[in-house]
């Protein structure tokens, strides 16, 4: 069973991020208040109404695995909750649960819910593991919905954590989101103009400029480019902001920079440590990158400041040249230009 103290409030101070992490806040929430269990349960159609005591328990152990989450009211009712936000499900993982589940001693409920982020069909069949137990799909958008309407605080909070991770439903598409979106994407075009128009001086920086990719626009709204070099890649990055911890800090300007000079097996300790080094909030270490890269945070409001677009897209060079003279005074860039 998950500590009780302050393991909420942790989980809400940072992203969720895995399943692992999703189903212990979920632990912690109907463990303070068993009630919403019961309460969530009945309204999926399990025969649990007037059930009470009930107890969350994750990550137990299991015949060739472990569960997420295990609801029980002992002597009455046992529910495995098992979760998906990215990864999908298989039958044999499905079937192991079933049979866990059909082994235990009898209790006047036995149940699999299969939380999802996404809508995902069960895999077909598989209900034939265990006649007795009752199977049913749930995605966290209607377990959102529910705790929403509860009274809880800790509910509420759990919604609003729910919320920032992108995993409740989202609000309908209104006339003012589809003005948003026209305005926004005009702006988007404007920032990708700004990236082409800044090559030239951009492949200035070093000597050992070797190419410049596209302007590309990605999914989560982040307007970027690709700057080569012979010992270094550059990608300069326009970013909205999802959760300012500024109400001022609307977007970013995000200069990632890879040390391609060193060995493969090297990049990734080397970006570490040197964000380490830097011990400065602006500079990441960026883990998931694919040559292990670091990062340079900084408001877009205080990278342009100047009235003119041309002097604008000249802060943004400058800007470039700063993170990349930083990166080389902590000893991260190994071939630095003398222009730096």
């Amino acid at each position: 069973m998950p500590p009780r103290k302050n393991l909420f409030v942790i989980g809400r101070s940072r992203q969720v991020g895995s399943e692992n992490q999703l189903t212990e806040m979920l632990a912690y929430l109907f463990q303070e208040e068993s009630e919403l269990a019961a309460e969530w349960l009945t309204g999926l159609g399990l025969p649990v109404e007037g059930v009470a005591g009930w107890e969350a328990e994750t990550q137990r152990a299991v015949p060739g695995g472990f569960c997420d989450l295990v609801l029980t009211a002992p002597g009455e009712a046992i529910v495995i909750v098992e979760s998906k936000l990215g990864s999908t499900t298989t039958y044999a993982q499905i079937a192991k649960y079933m049979q866990y589940l059909n082994a235990l001693p009898s209790a006047r409920a036995k149940a699999l819910v299969f939380a999802t982020k996404q809508h995902e069909a069960l895999p077909q069949g598989v209900a034939a593991e265990a006649p007795e137990v009752l199977l049913k799909a749930c995605r966290w958008q209607e377990l959102a919905g529910f705790m929403r309407g509860s009274e809880s605080r800790l509910a509420q909070d759990f919604v609003e954590m729910l919320e920032k991770e992108g995993i409740v439903a989202p609000e309908p598409i209104s006339d003012l989101d589809w003005e948003t979106w026209r305005n926004g994407s005009a702006v988007a075009r404007r920032l990708r103009g700004m990236l082409d128009e800044v090559s030239e001086s951009i492949s200035r920086l070093d000597d050992g400029f070797v190419k410049a990719g596209p302007s590309s626009l990605l999914s989560n709204g982040m307007v970027r480019r690709l700057f080569e070099f012979e010992h270094f890649v550059l990608w300069l990055a326009f970013w909205p902001s999802r959760q300012p911890q500024r109400p001022e800090d609307h977007s970013f300007v995000n200069v990632y920079v890879a040390d391609t000079s060193r060995p493969r097996e090297e990049r990734r300790a080397a970006a570490h440590n040197a964000a380490e080094l830097a011990a400065e909030k602006a500079i990441e270490f960026v883990s998931d990158w694919d040559e292990y890269a670091l990062v340079h945070i900084q408001p877009a409001h205080e990278v342009l400041t100047a009235a003119e677009y041309s002097d604008q897209r000249n802060q943004l060079v400058a800007h470039a040249a700063a993170v990349l003279r930083r990166l080389a005074e902590i000893g991260y860039l190994q071939h630095p230009a003398p222009q730096l």
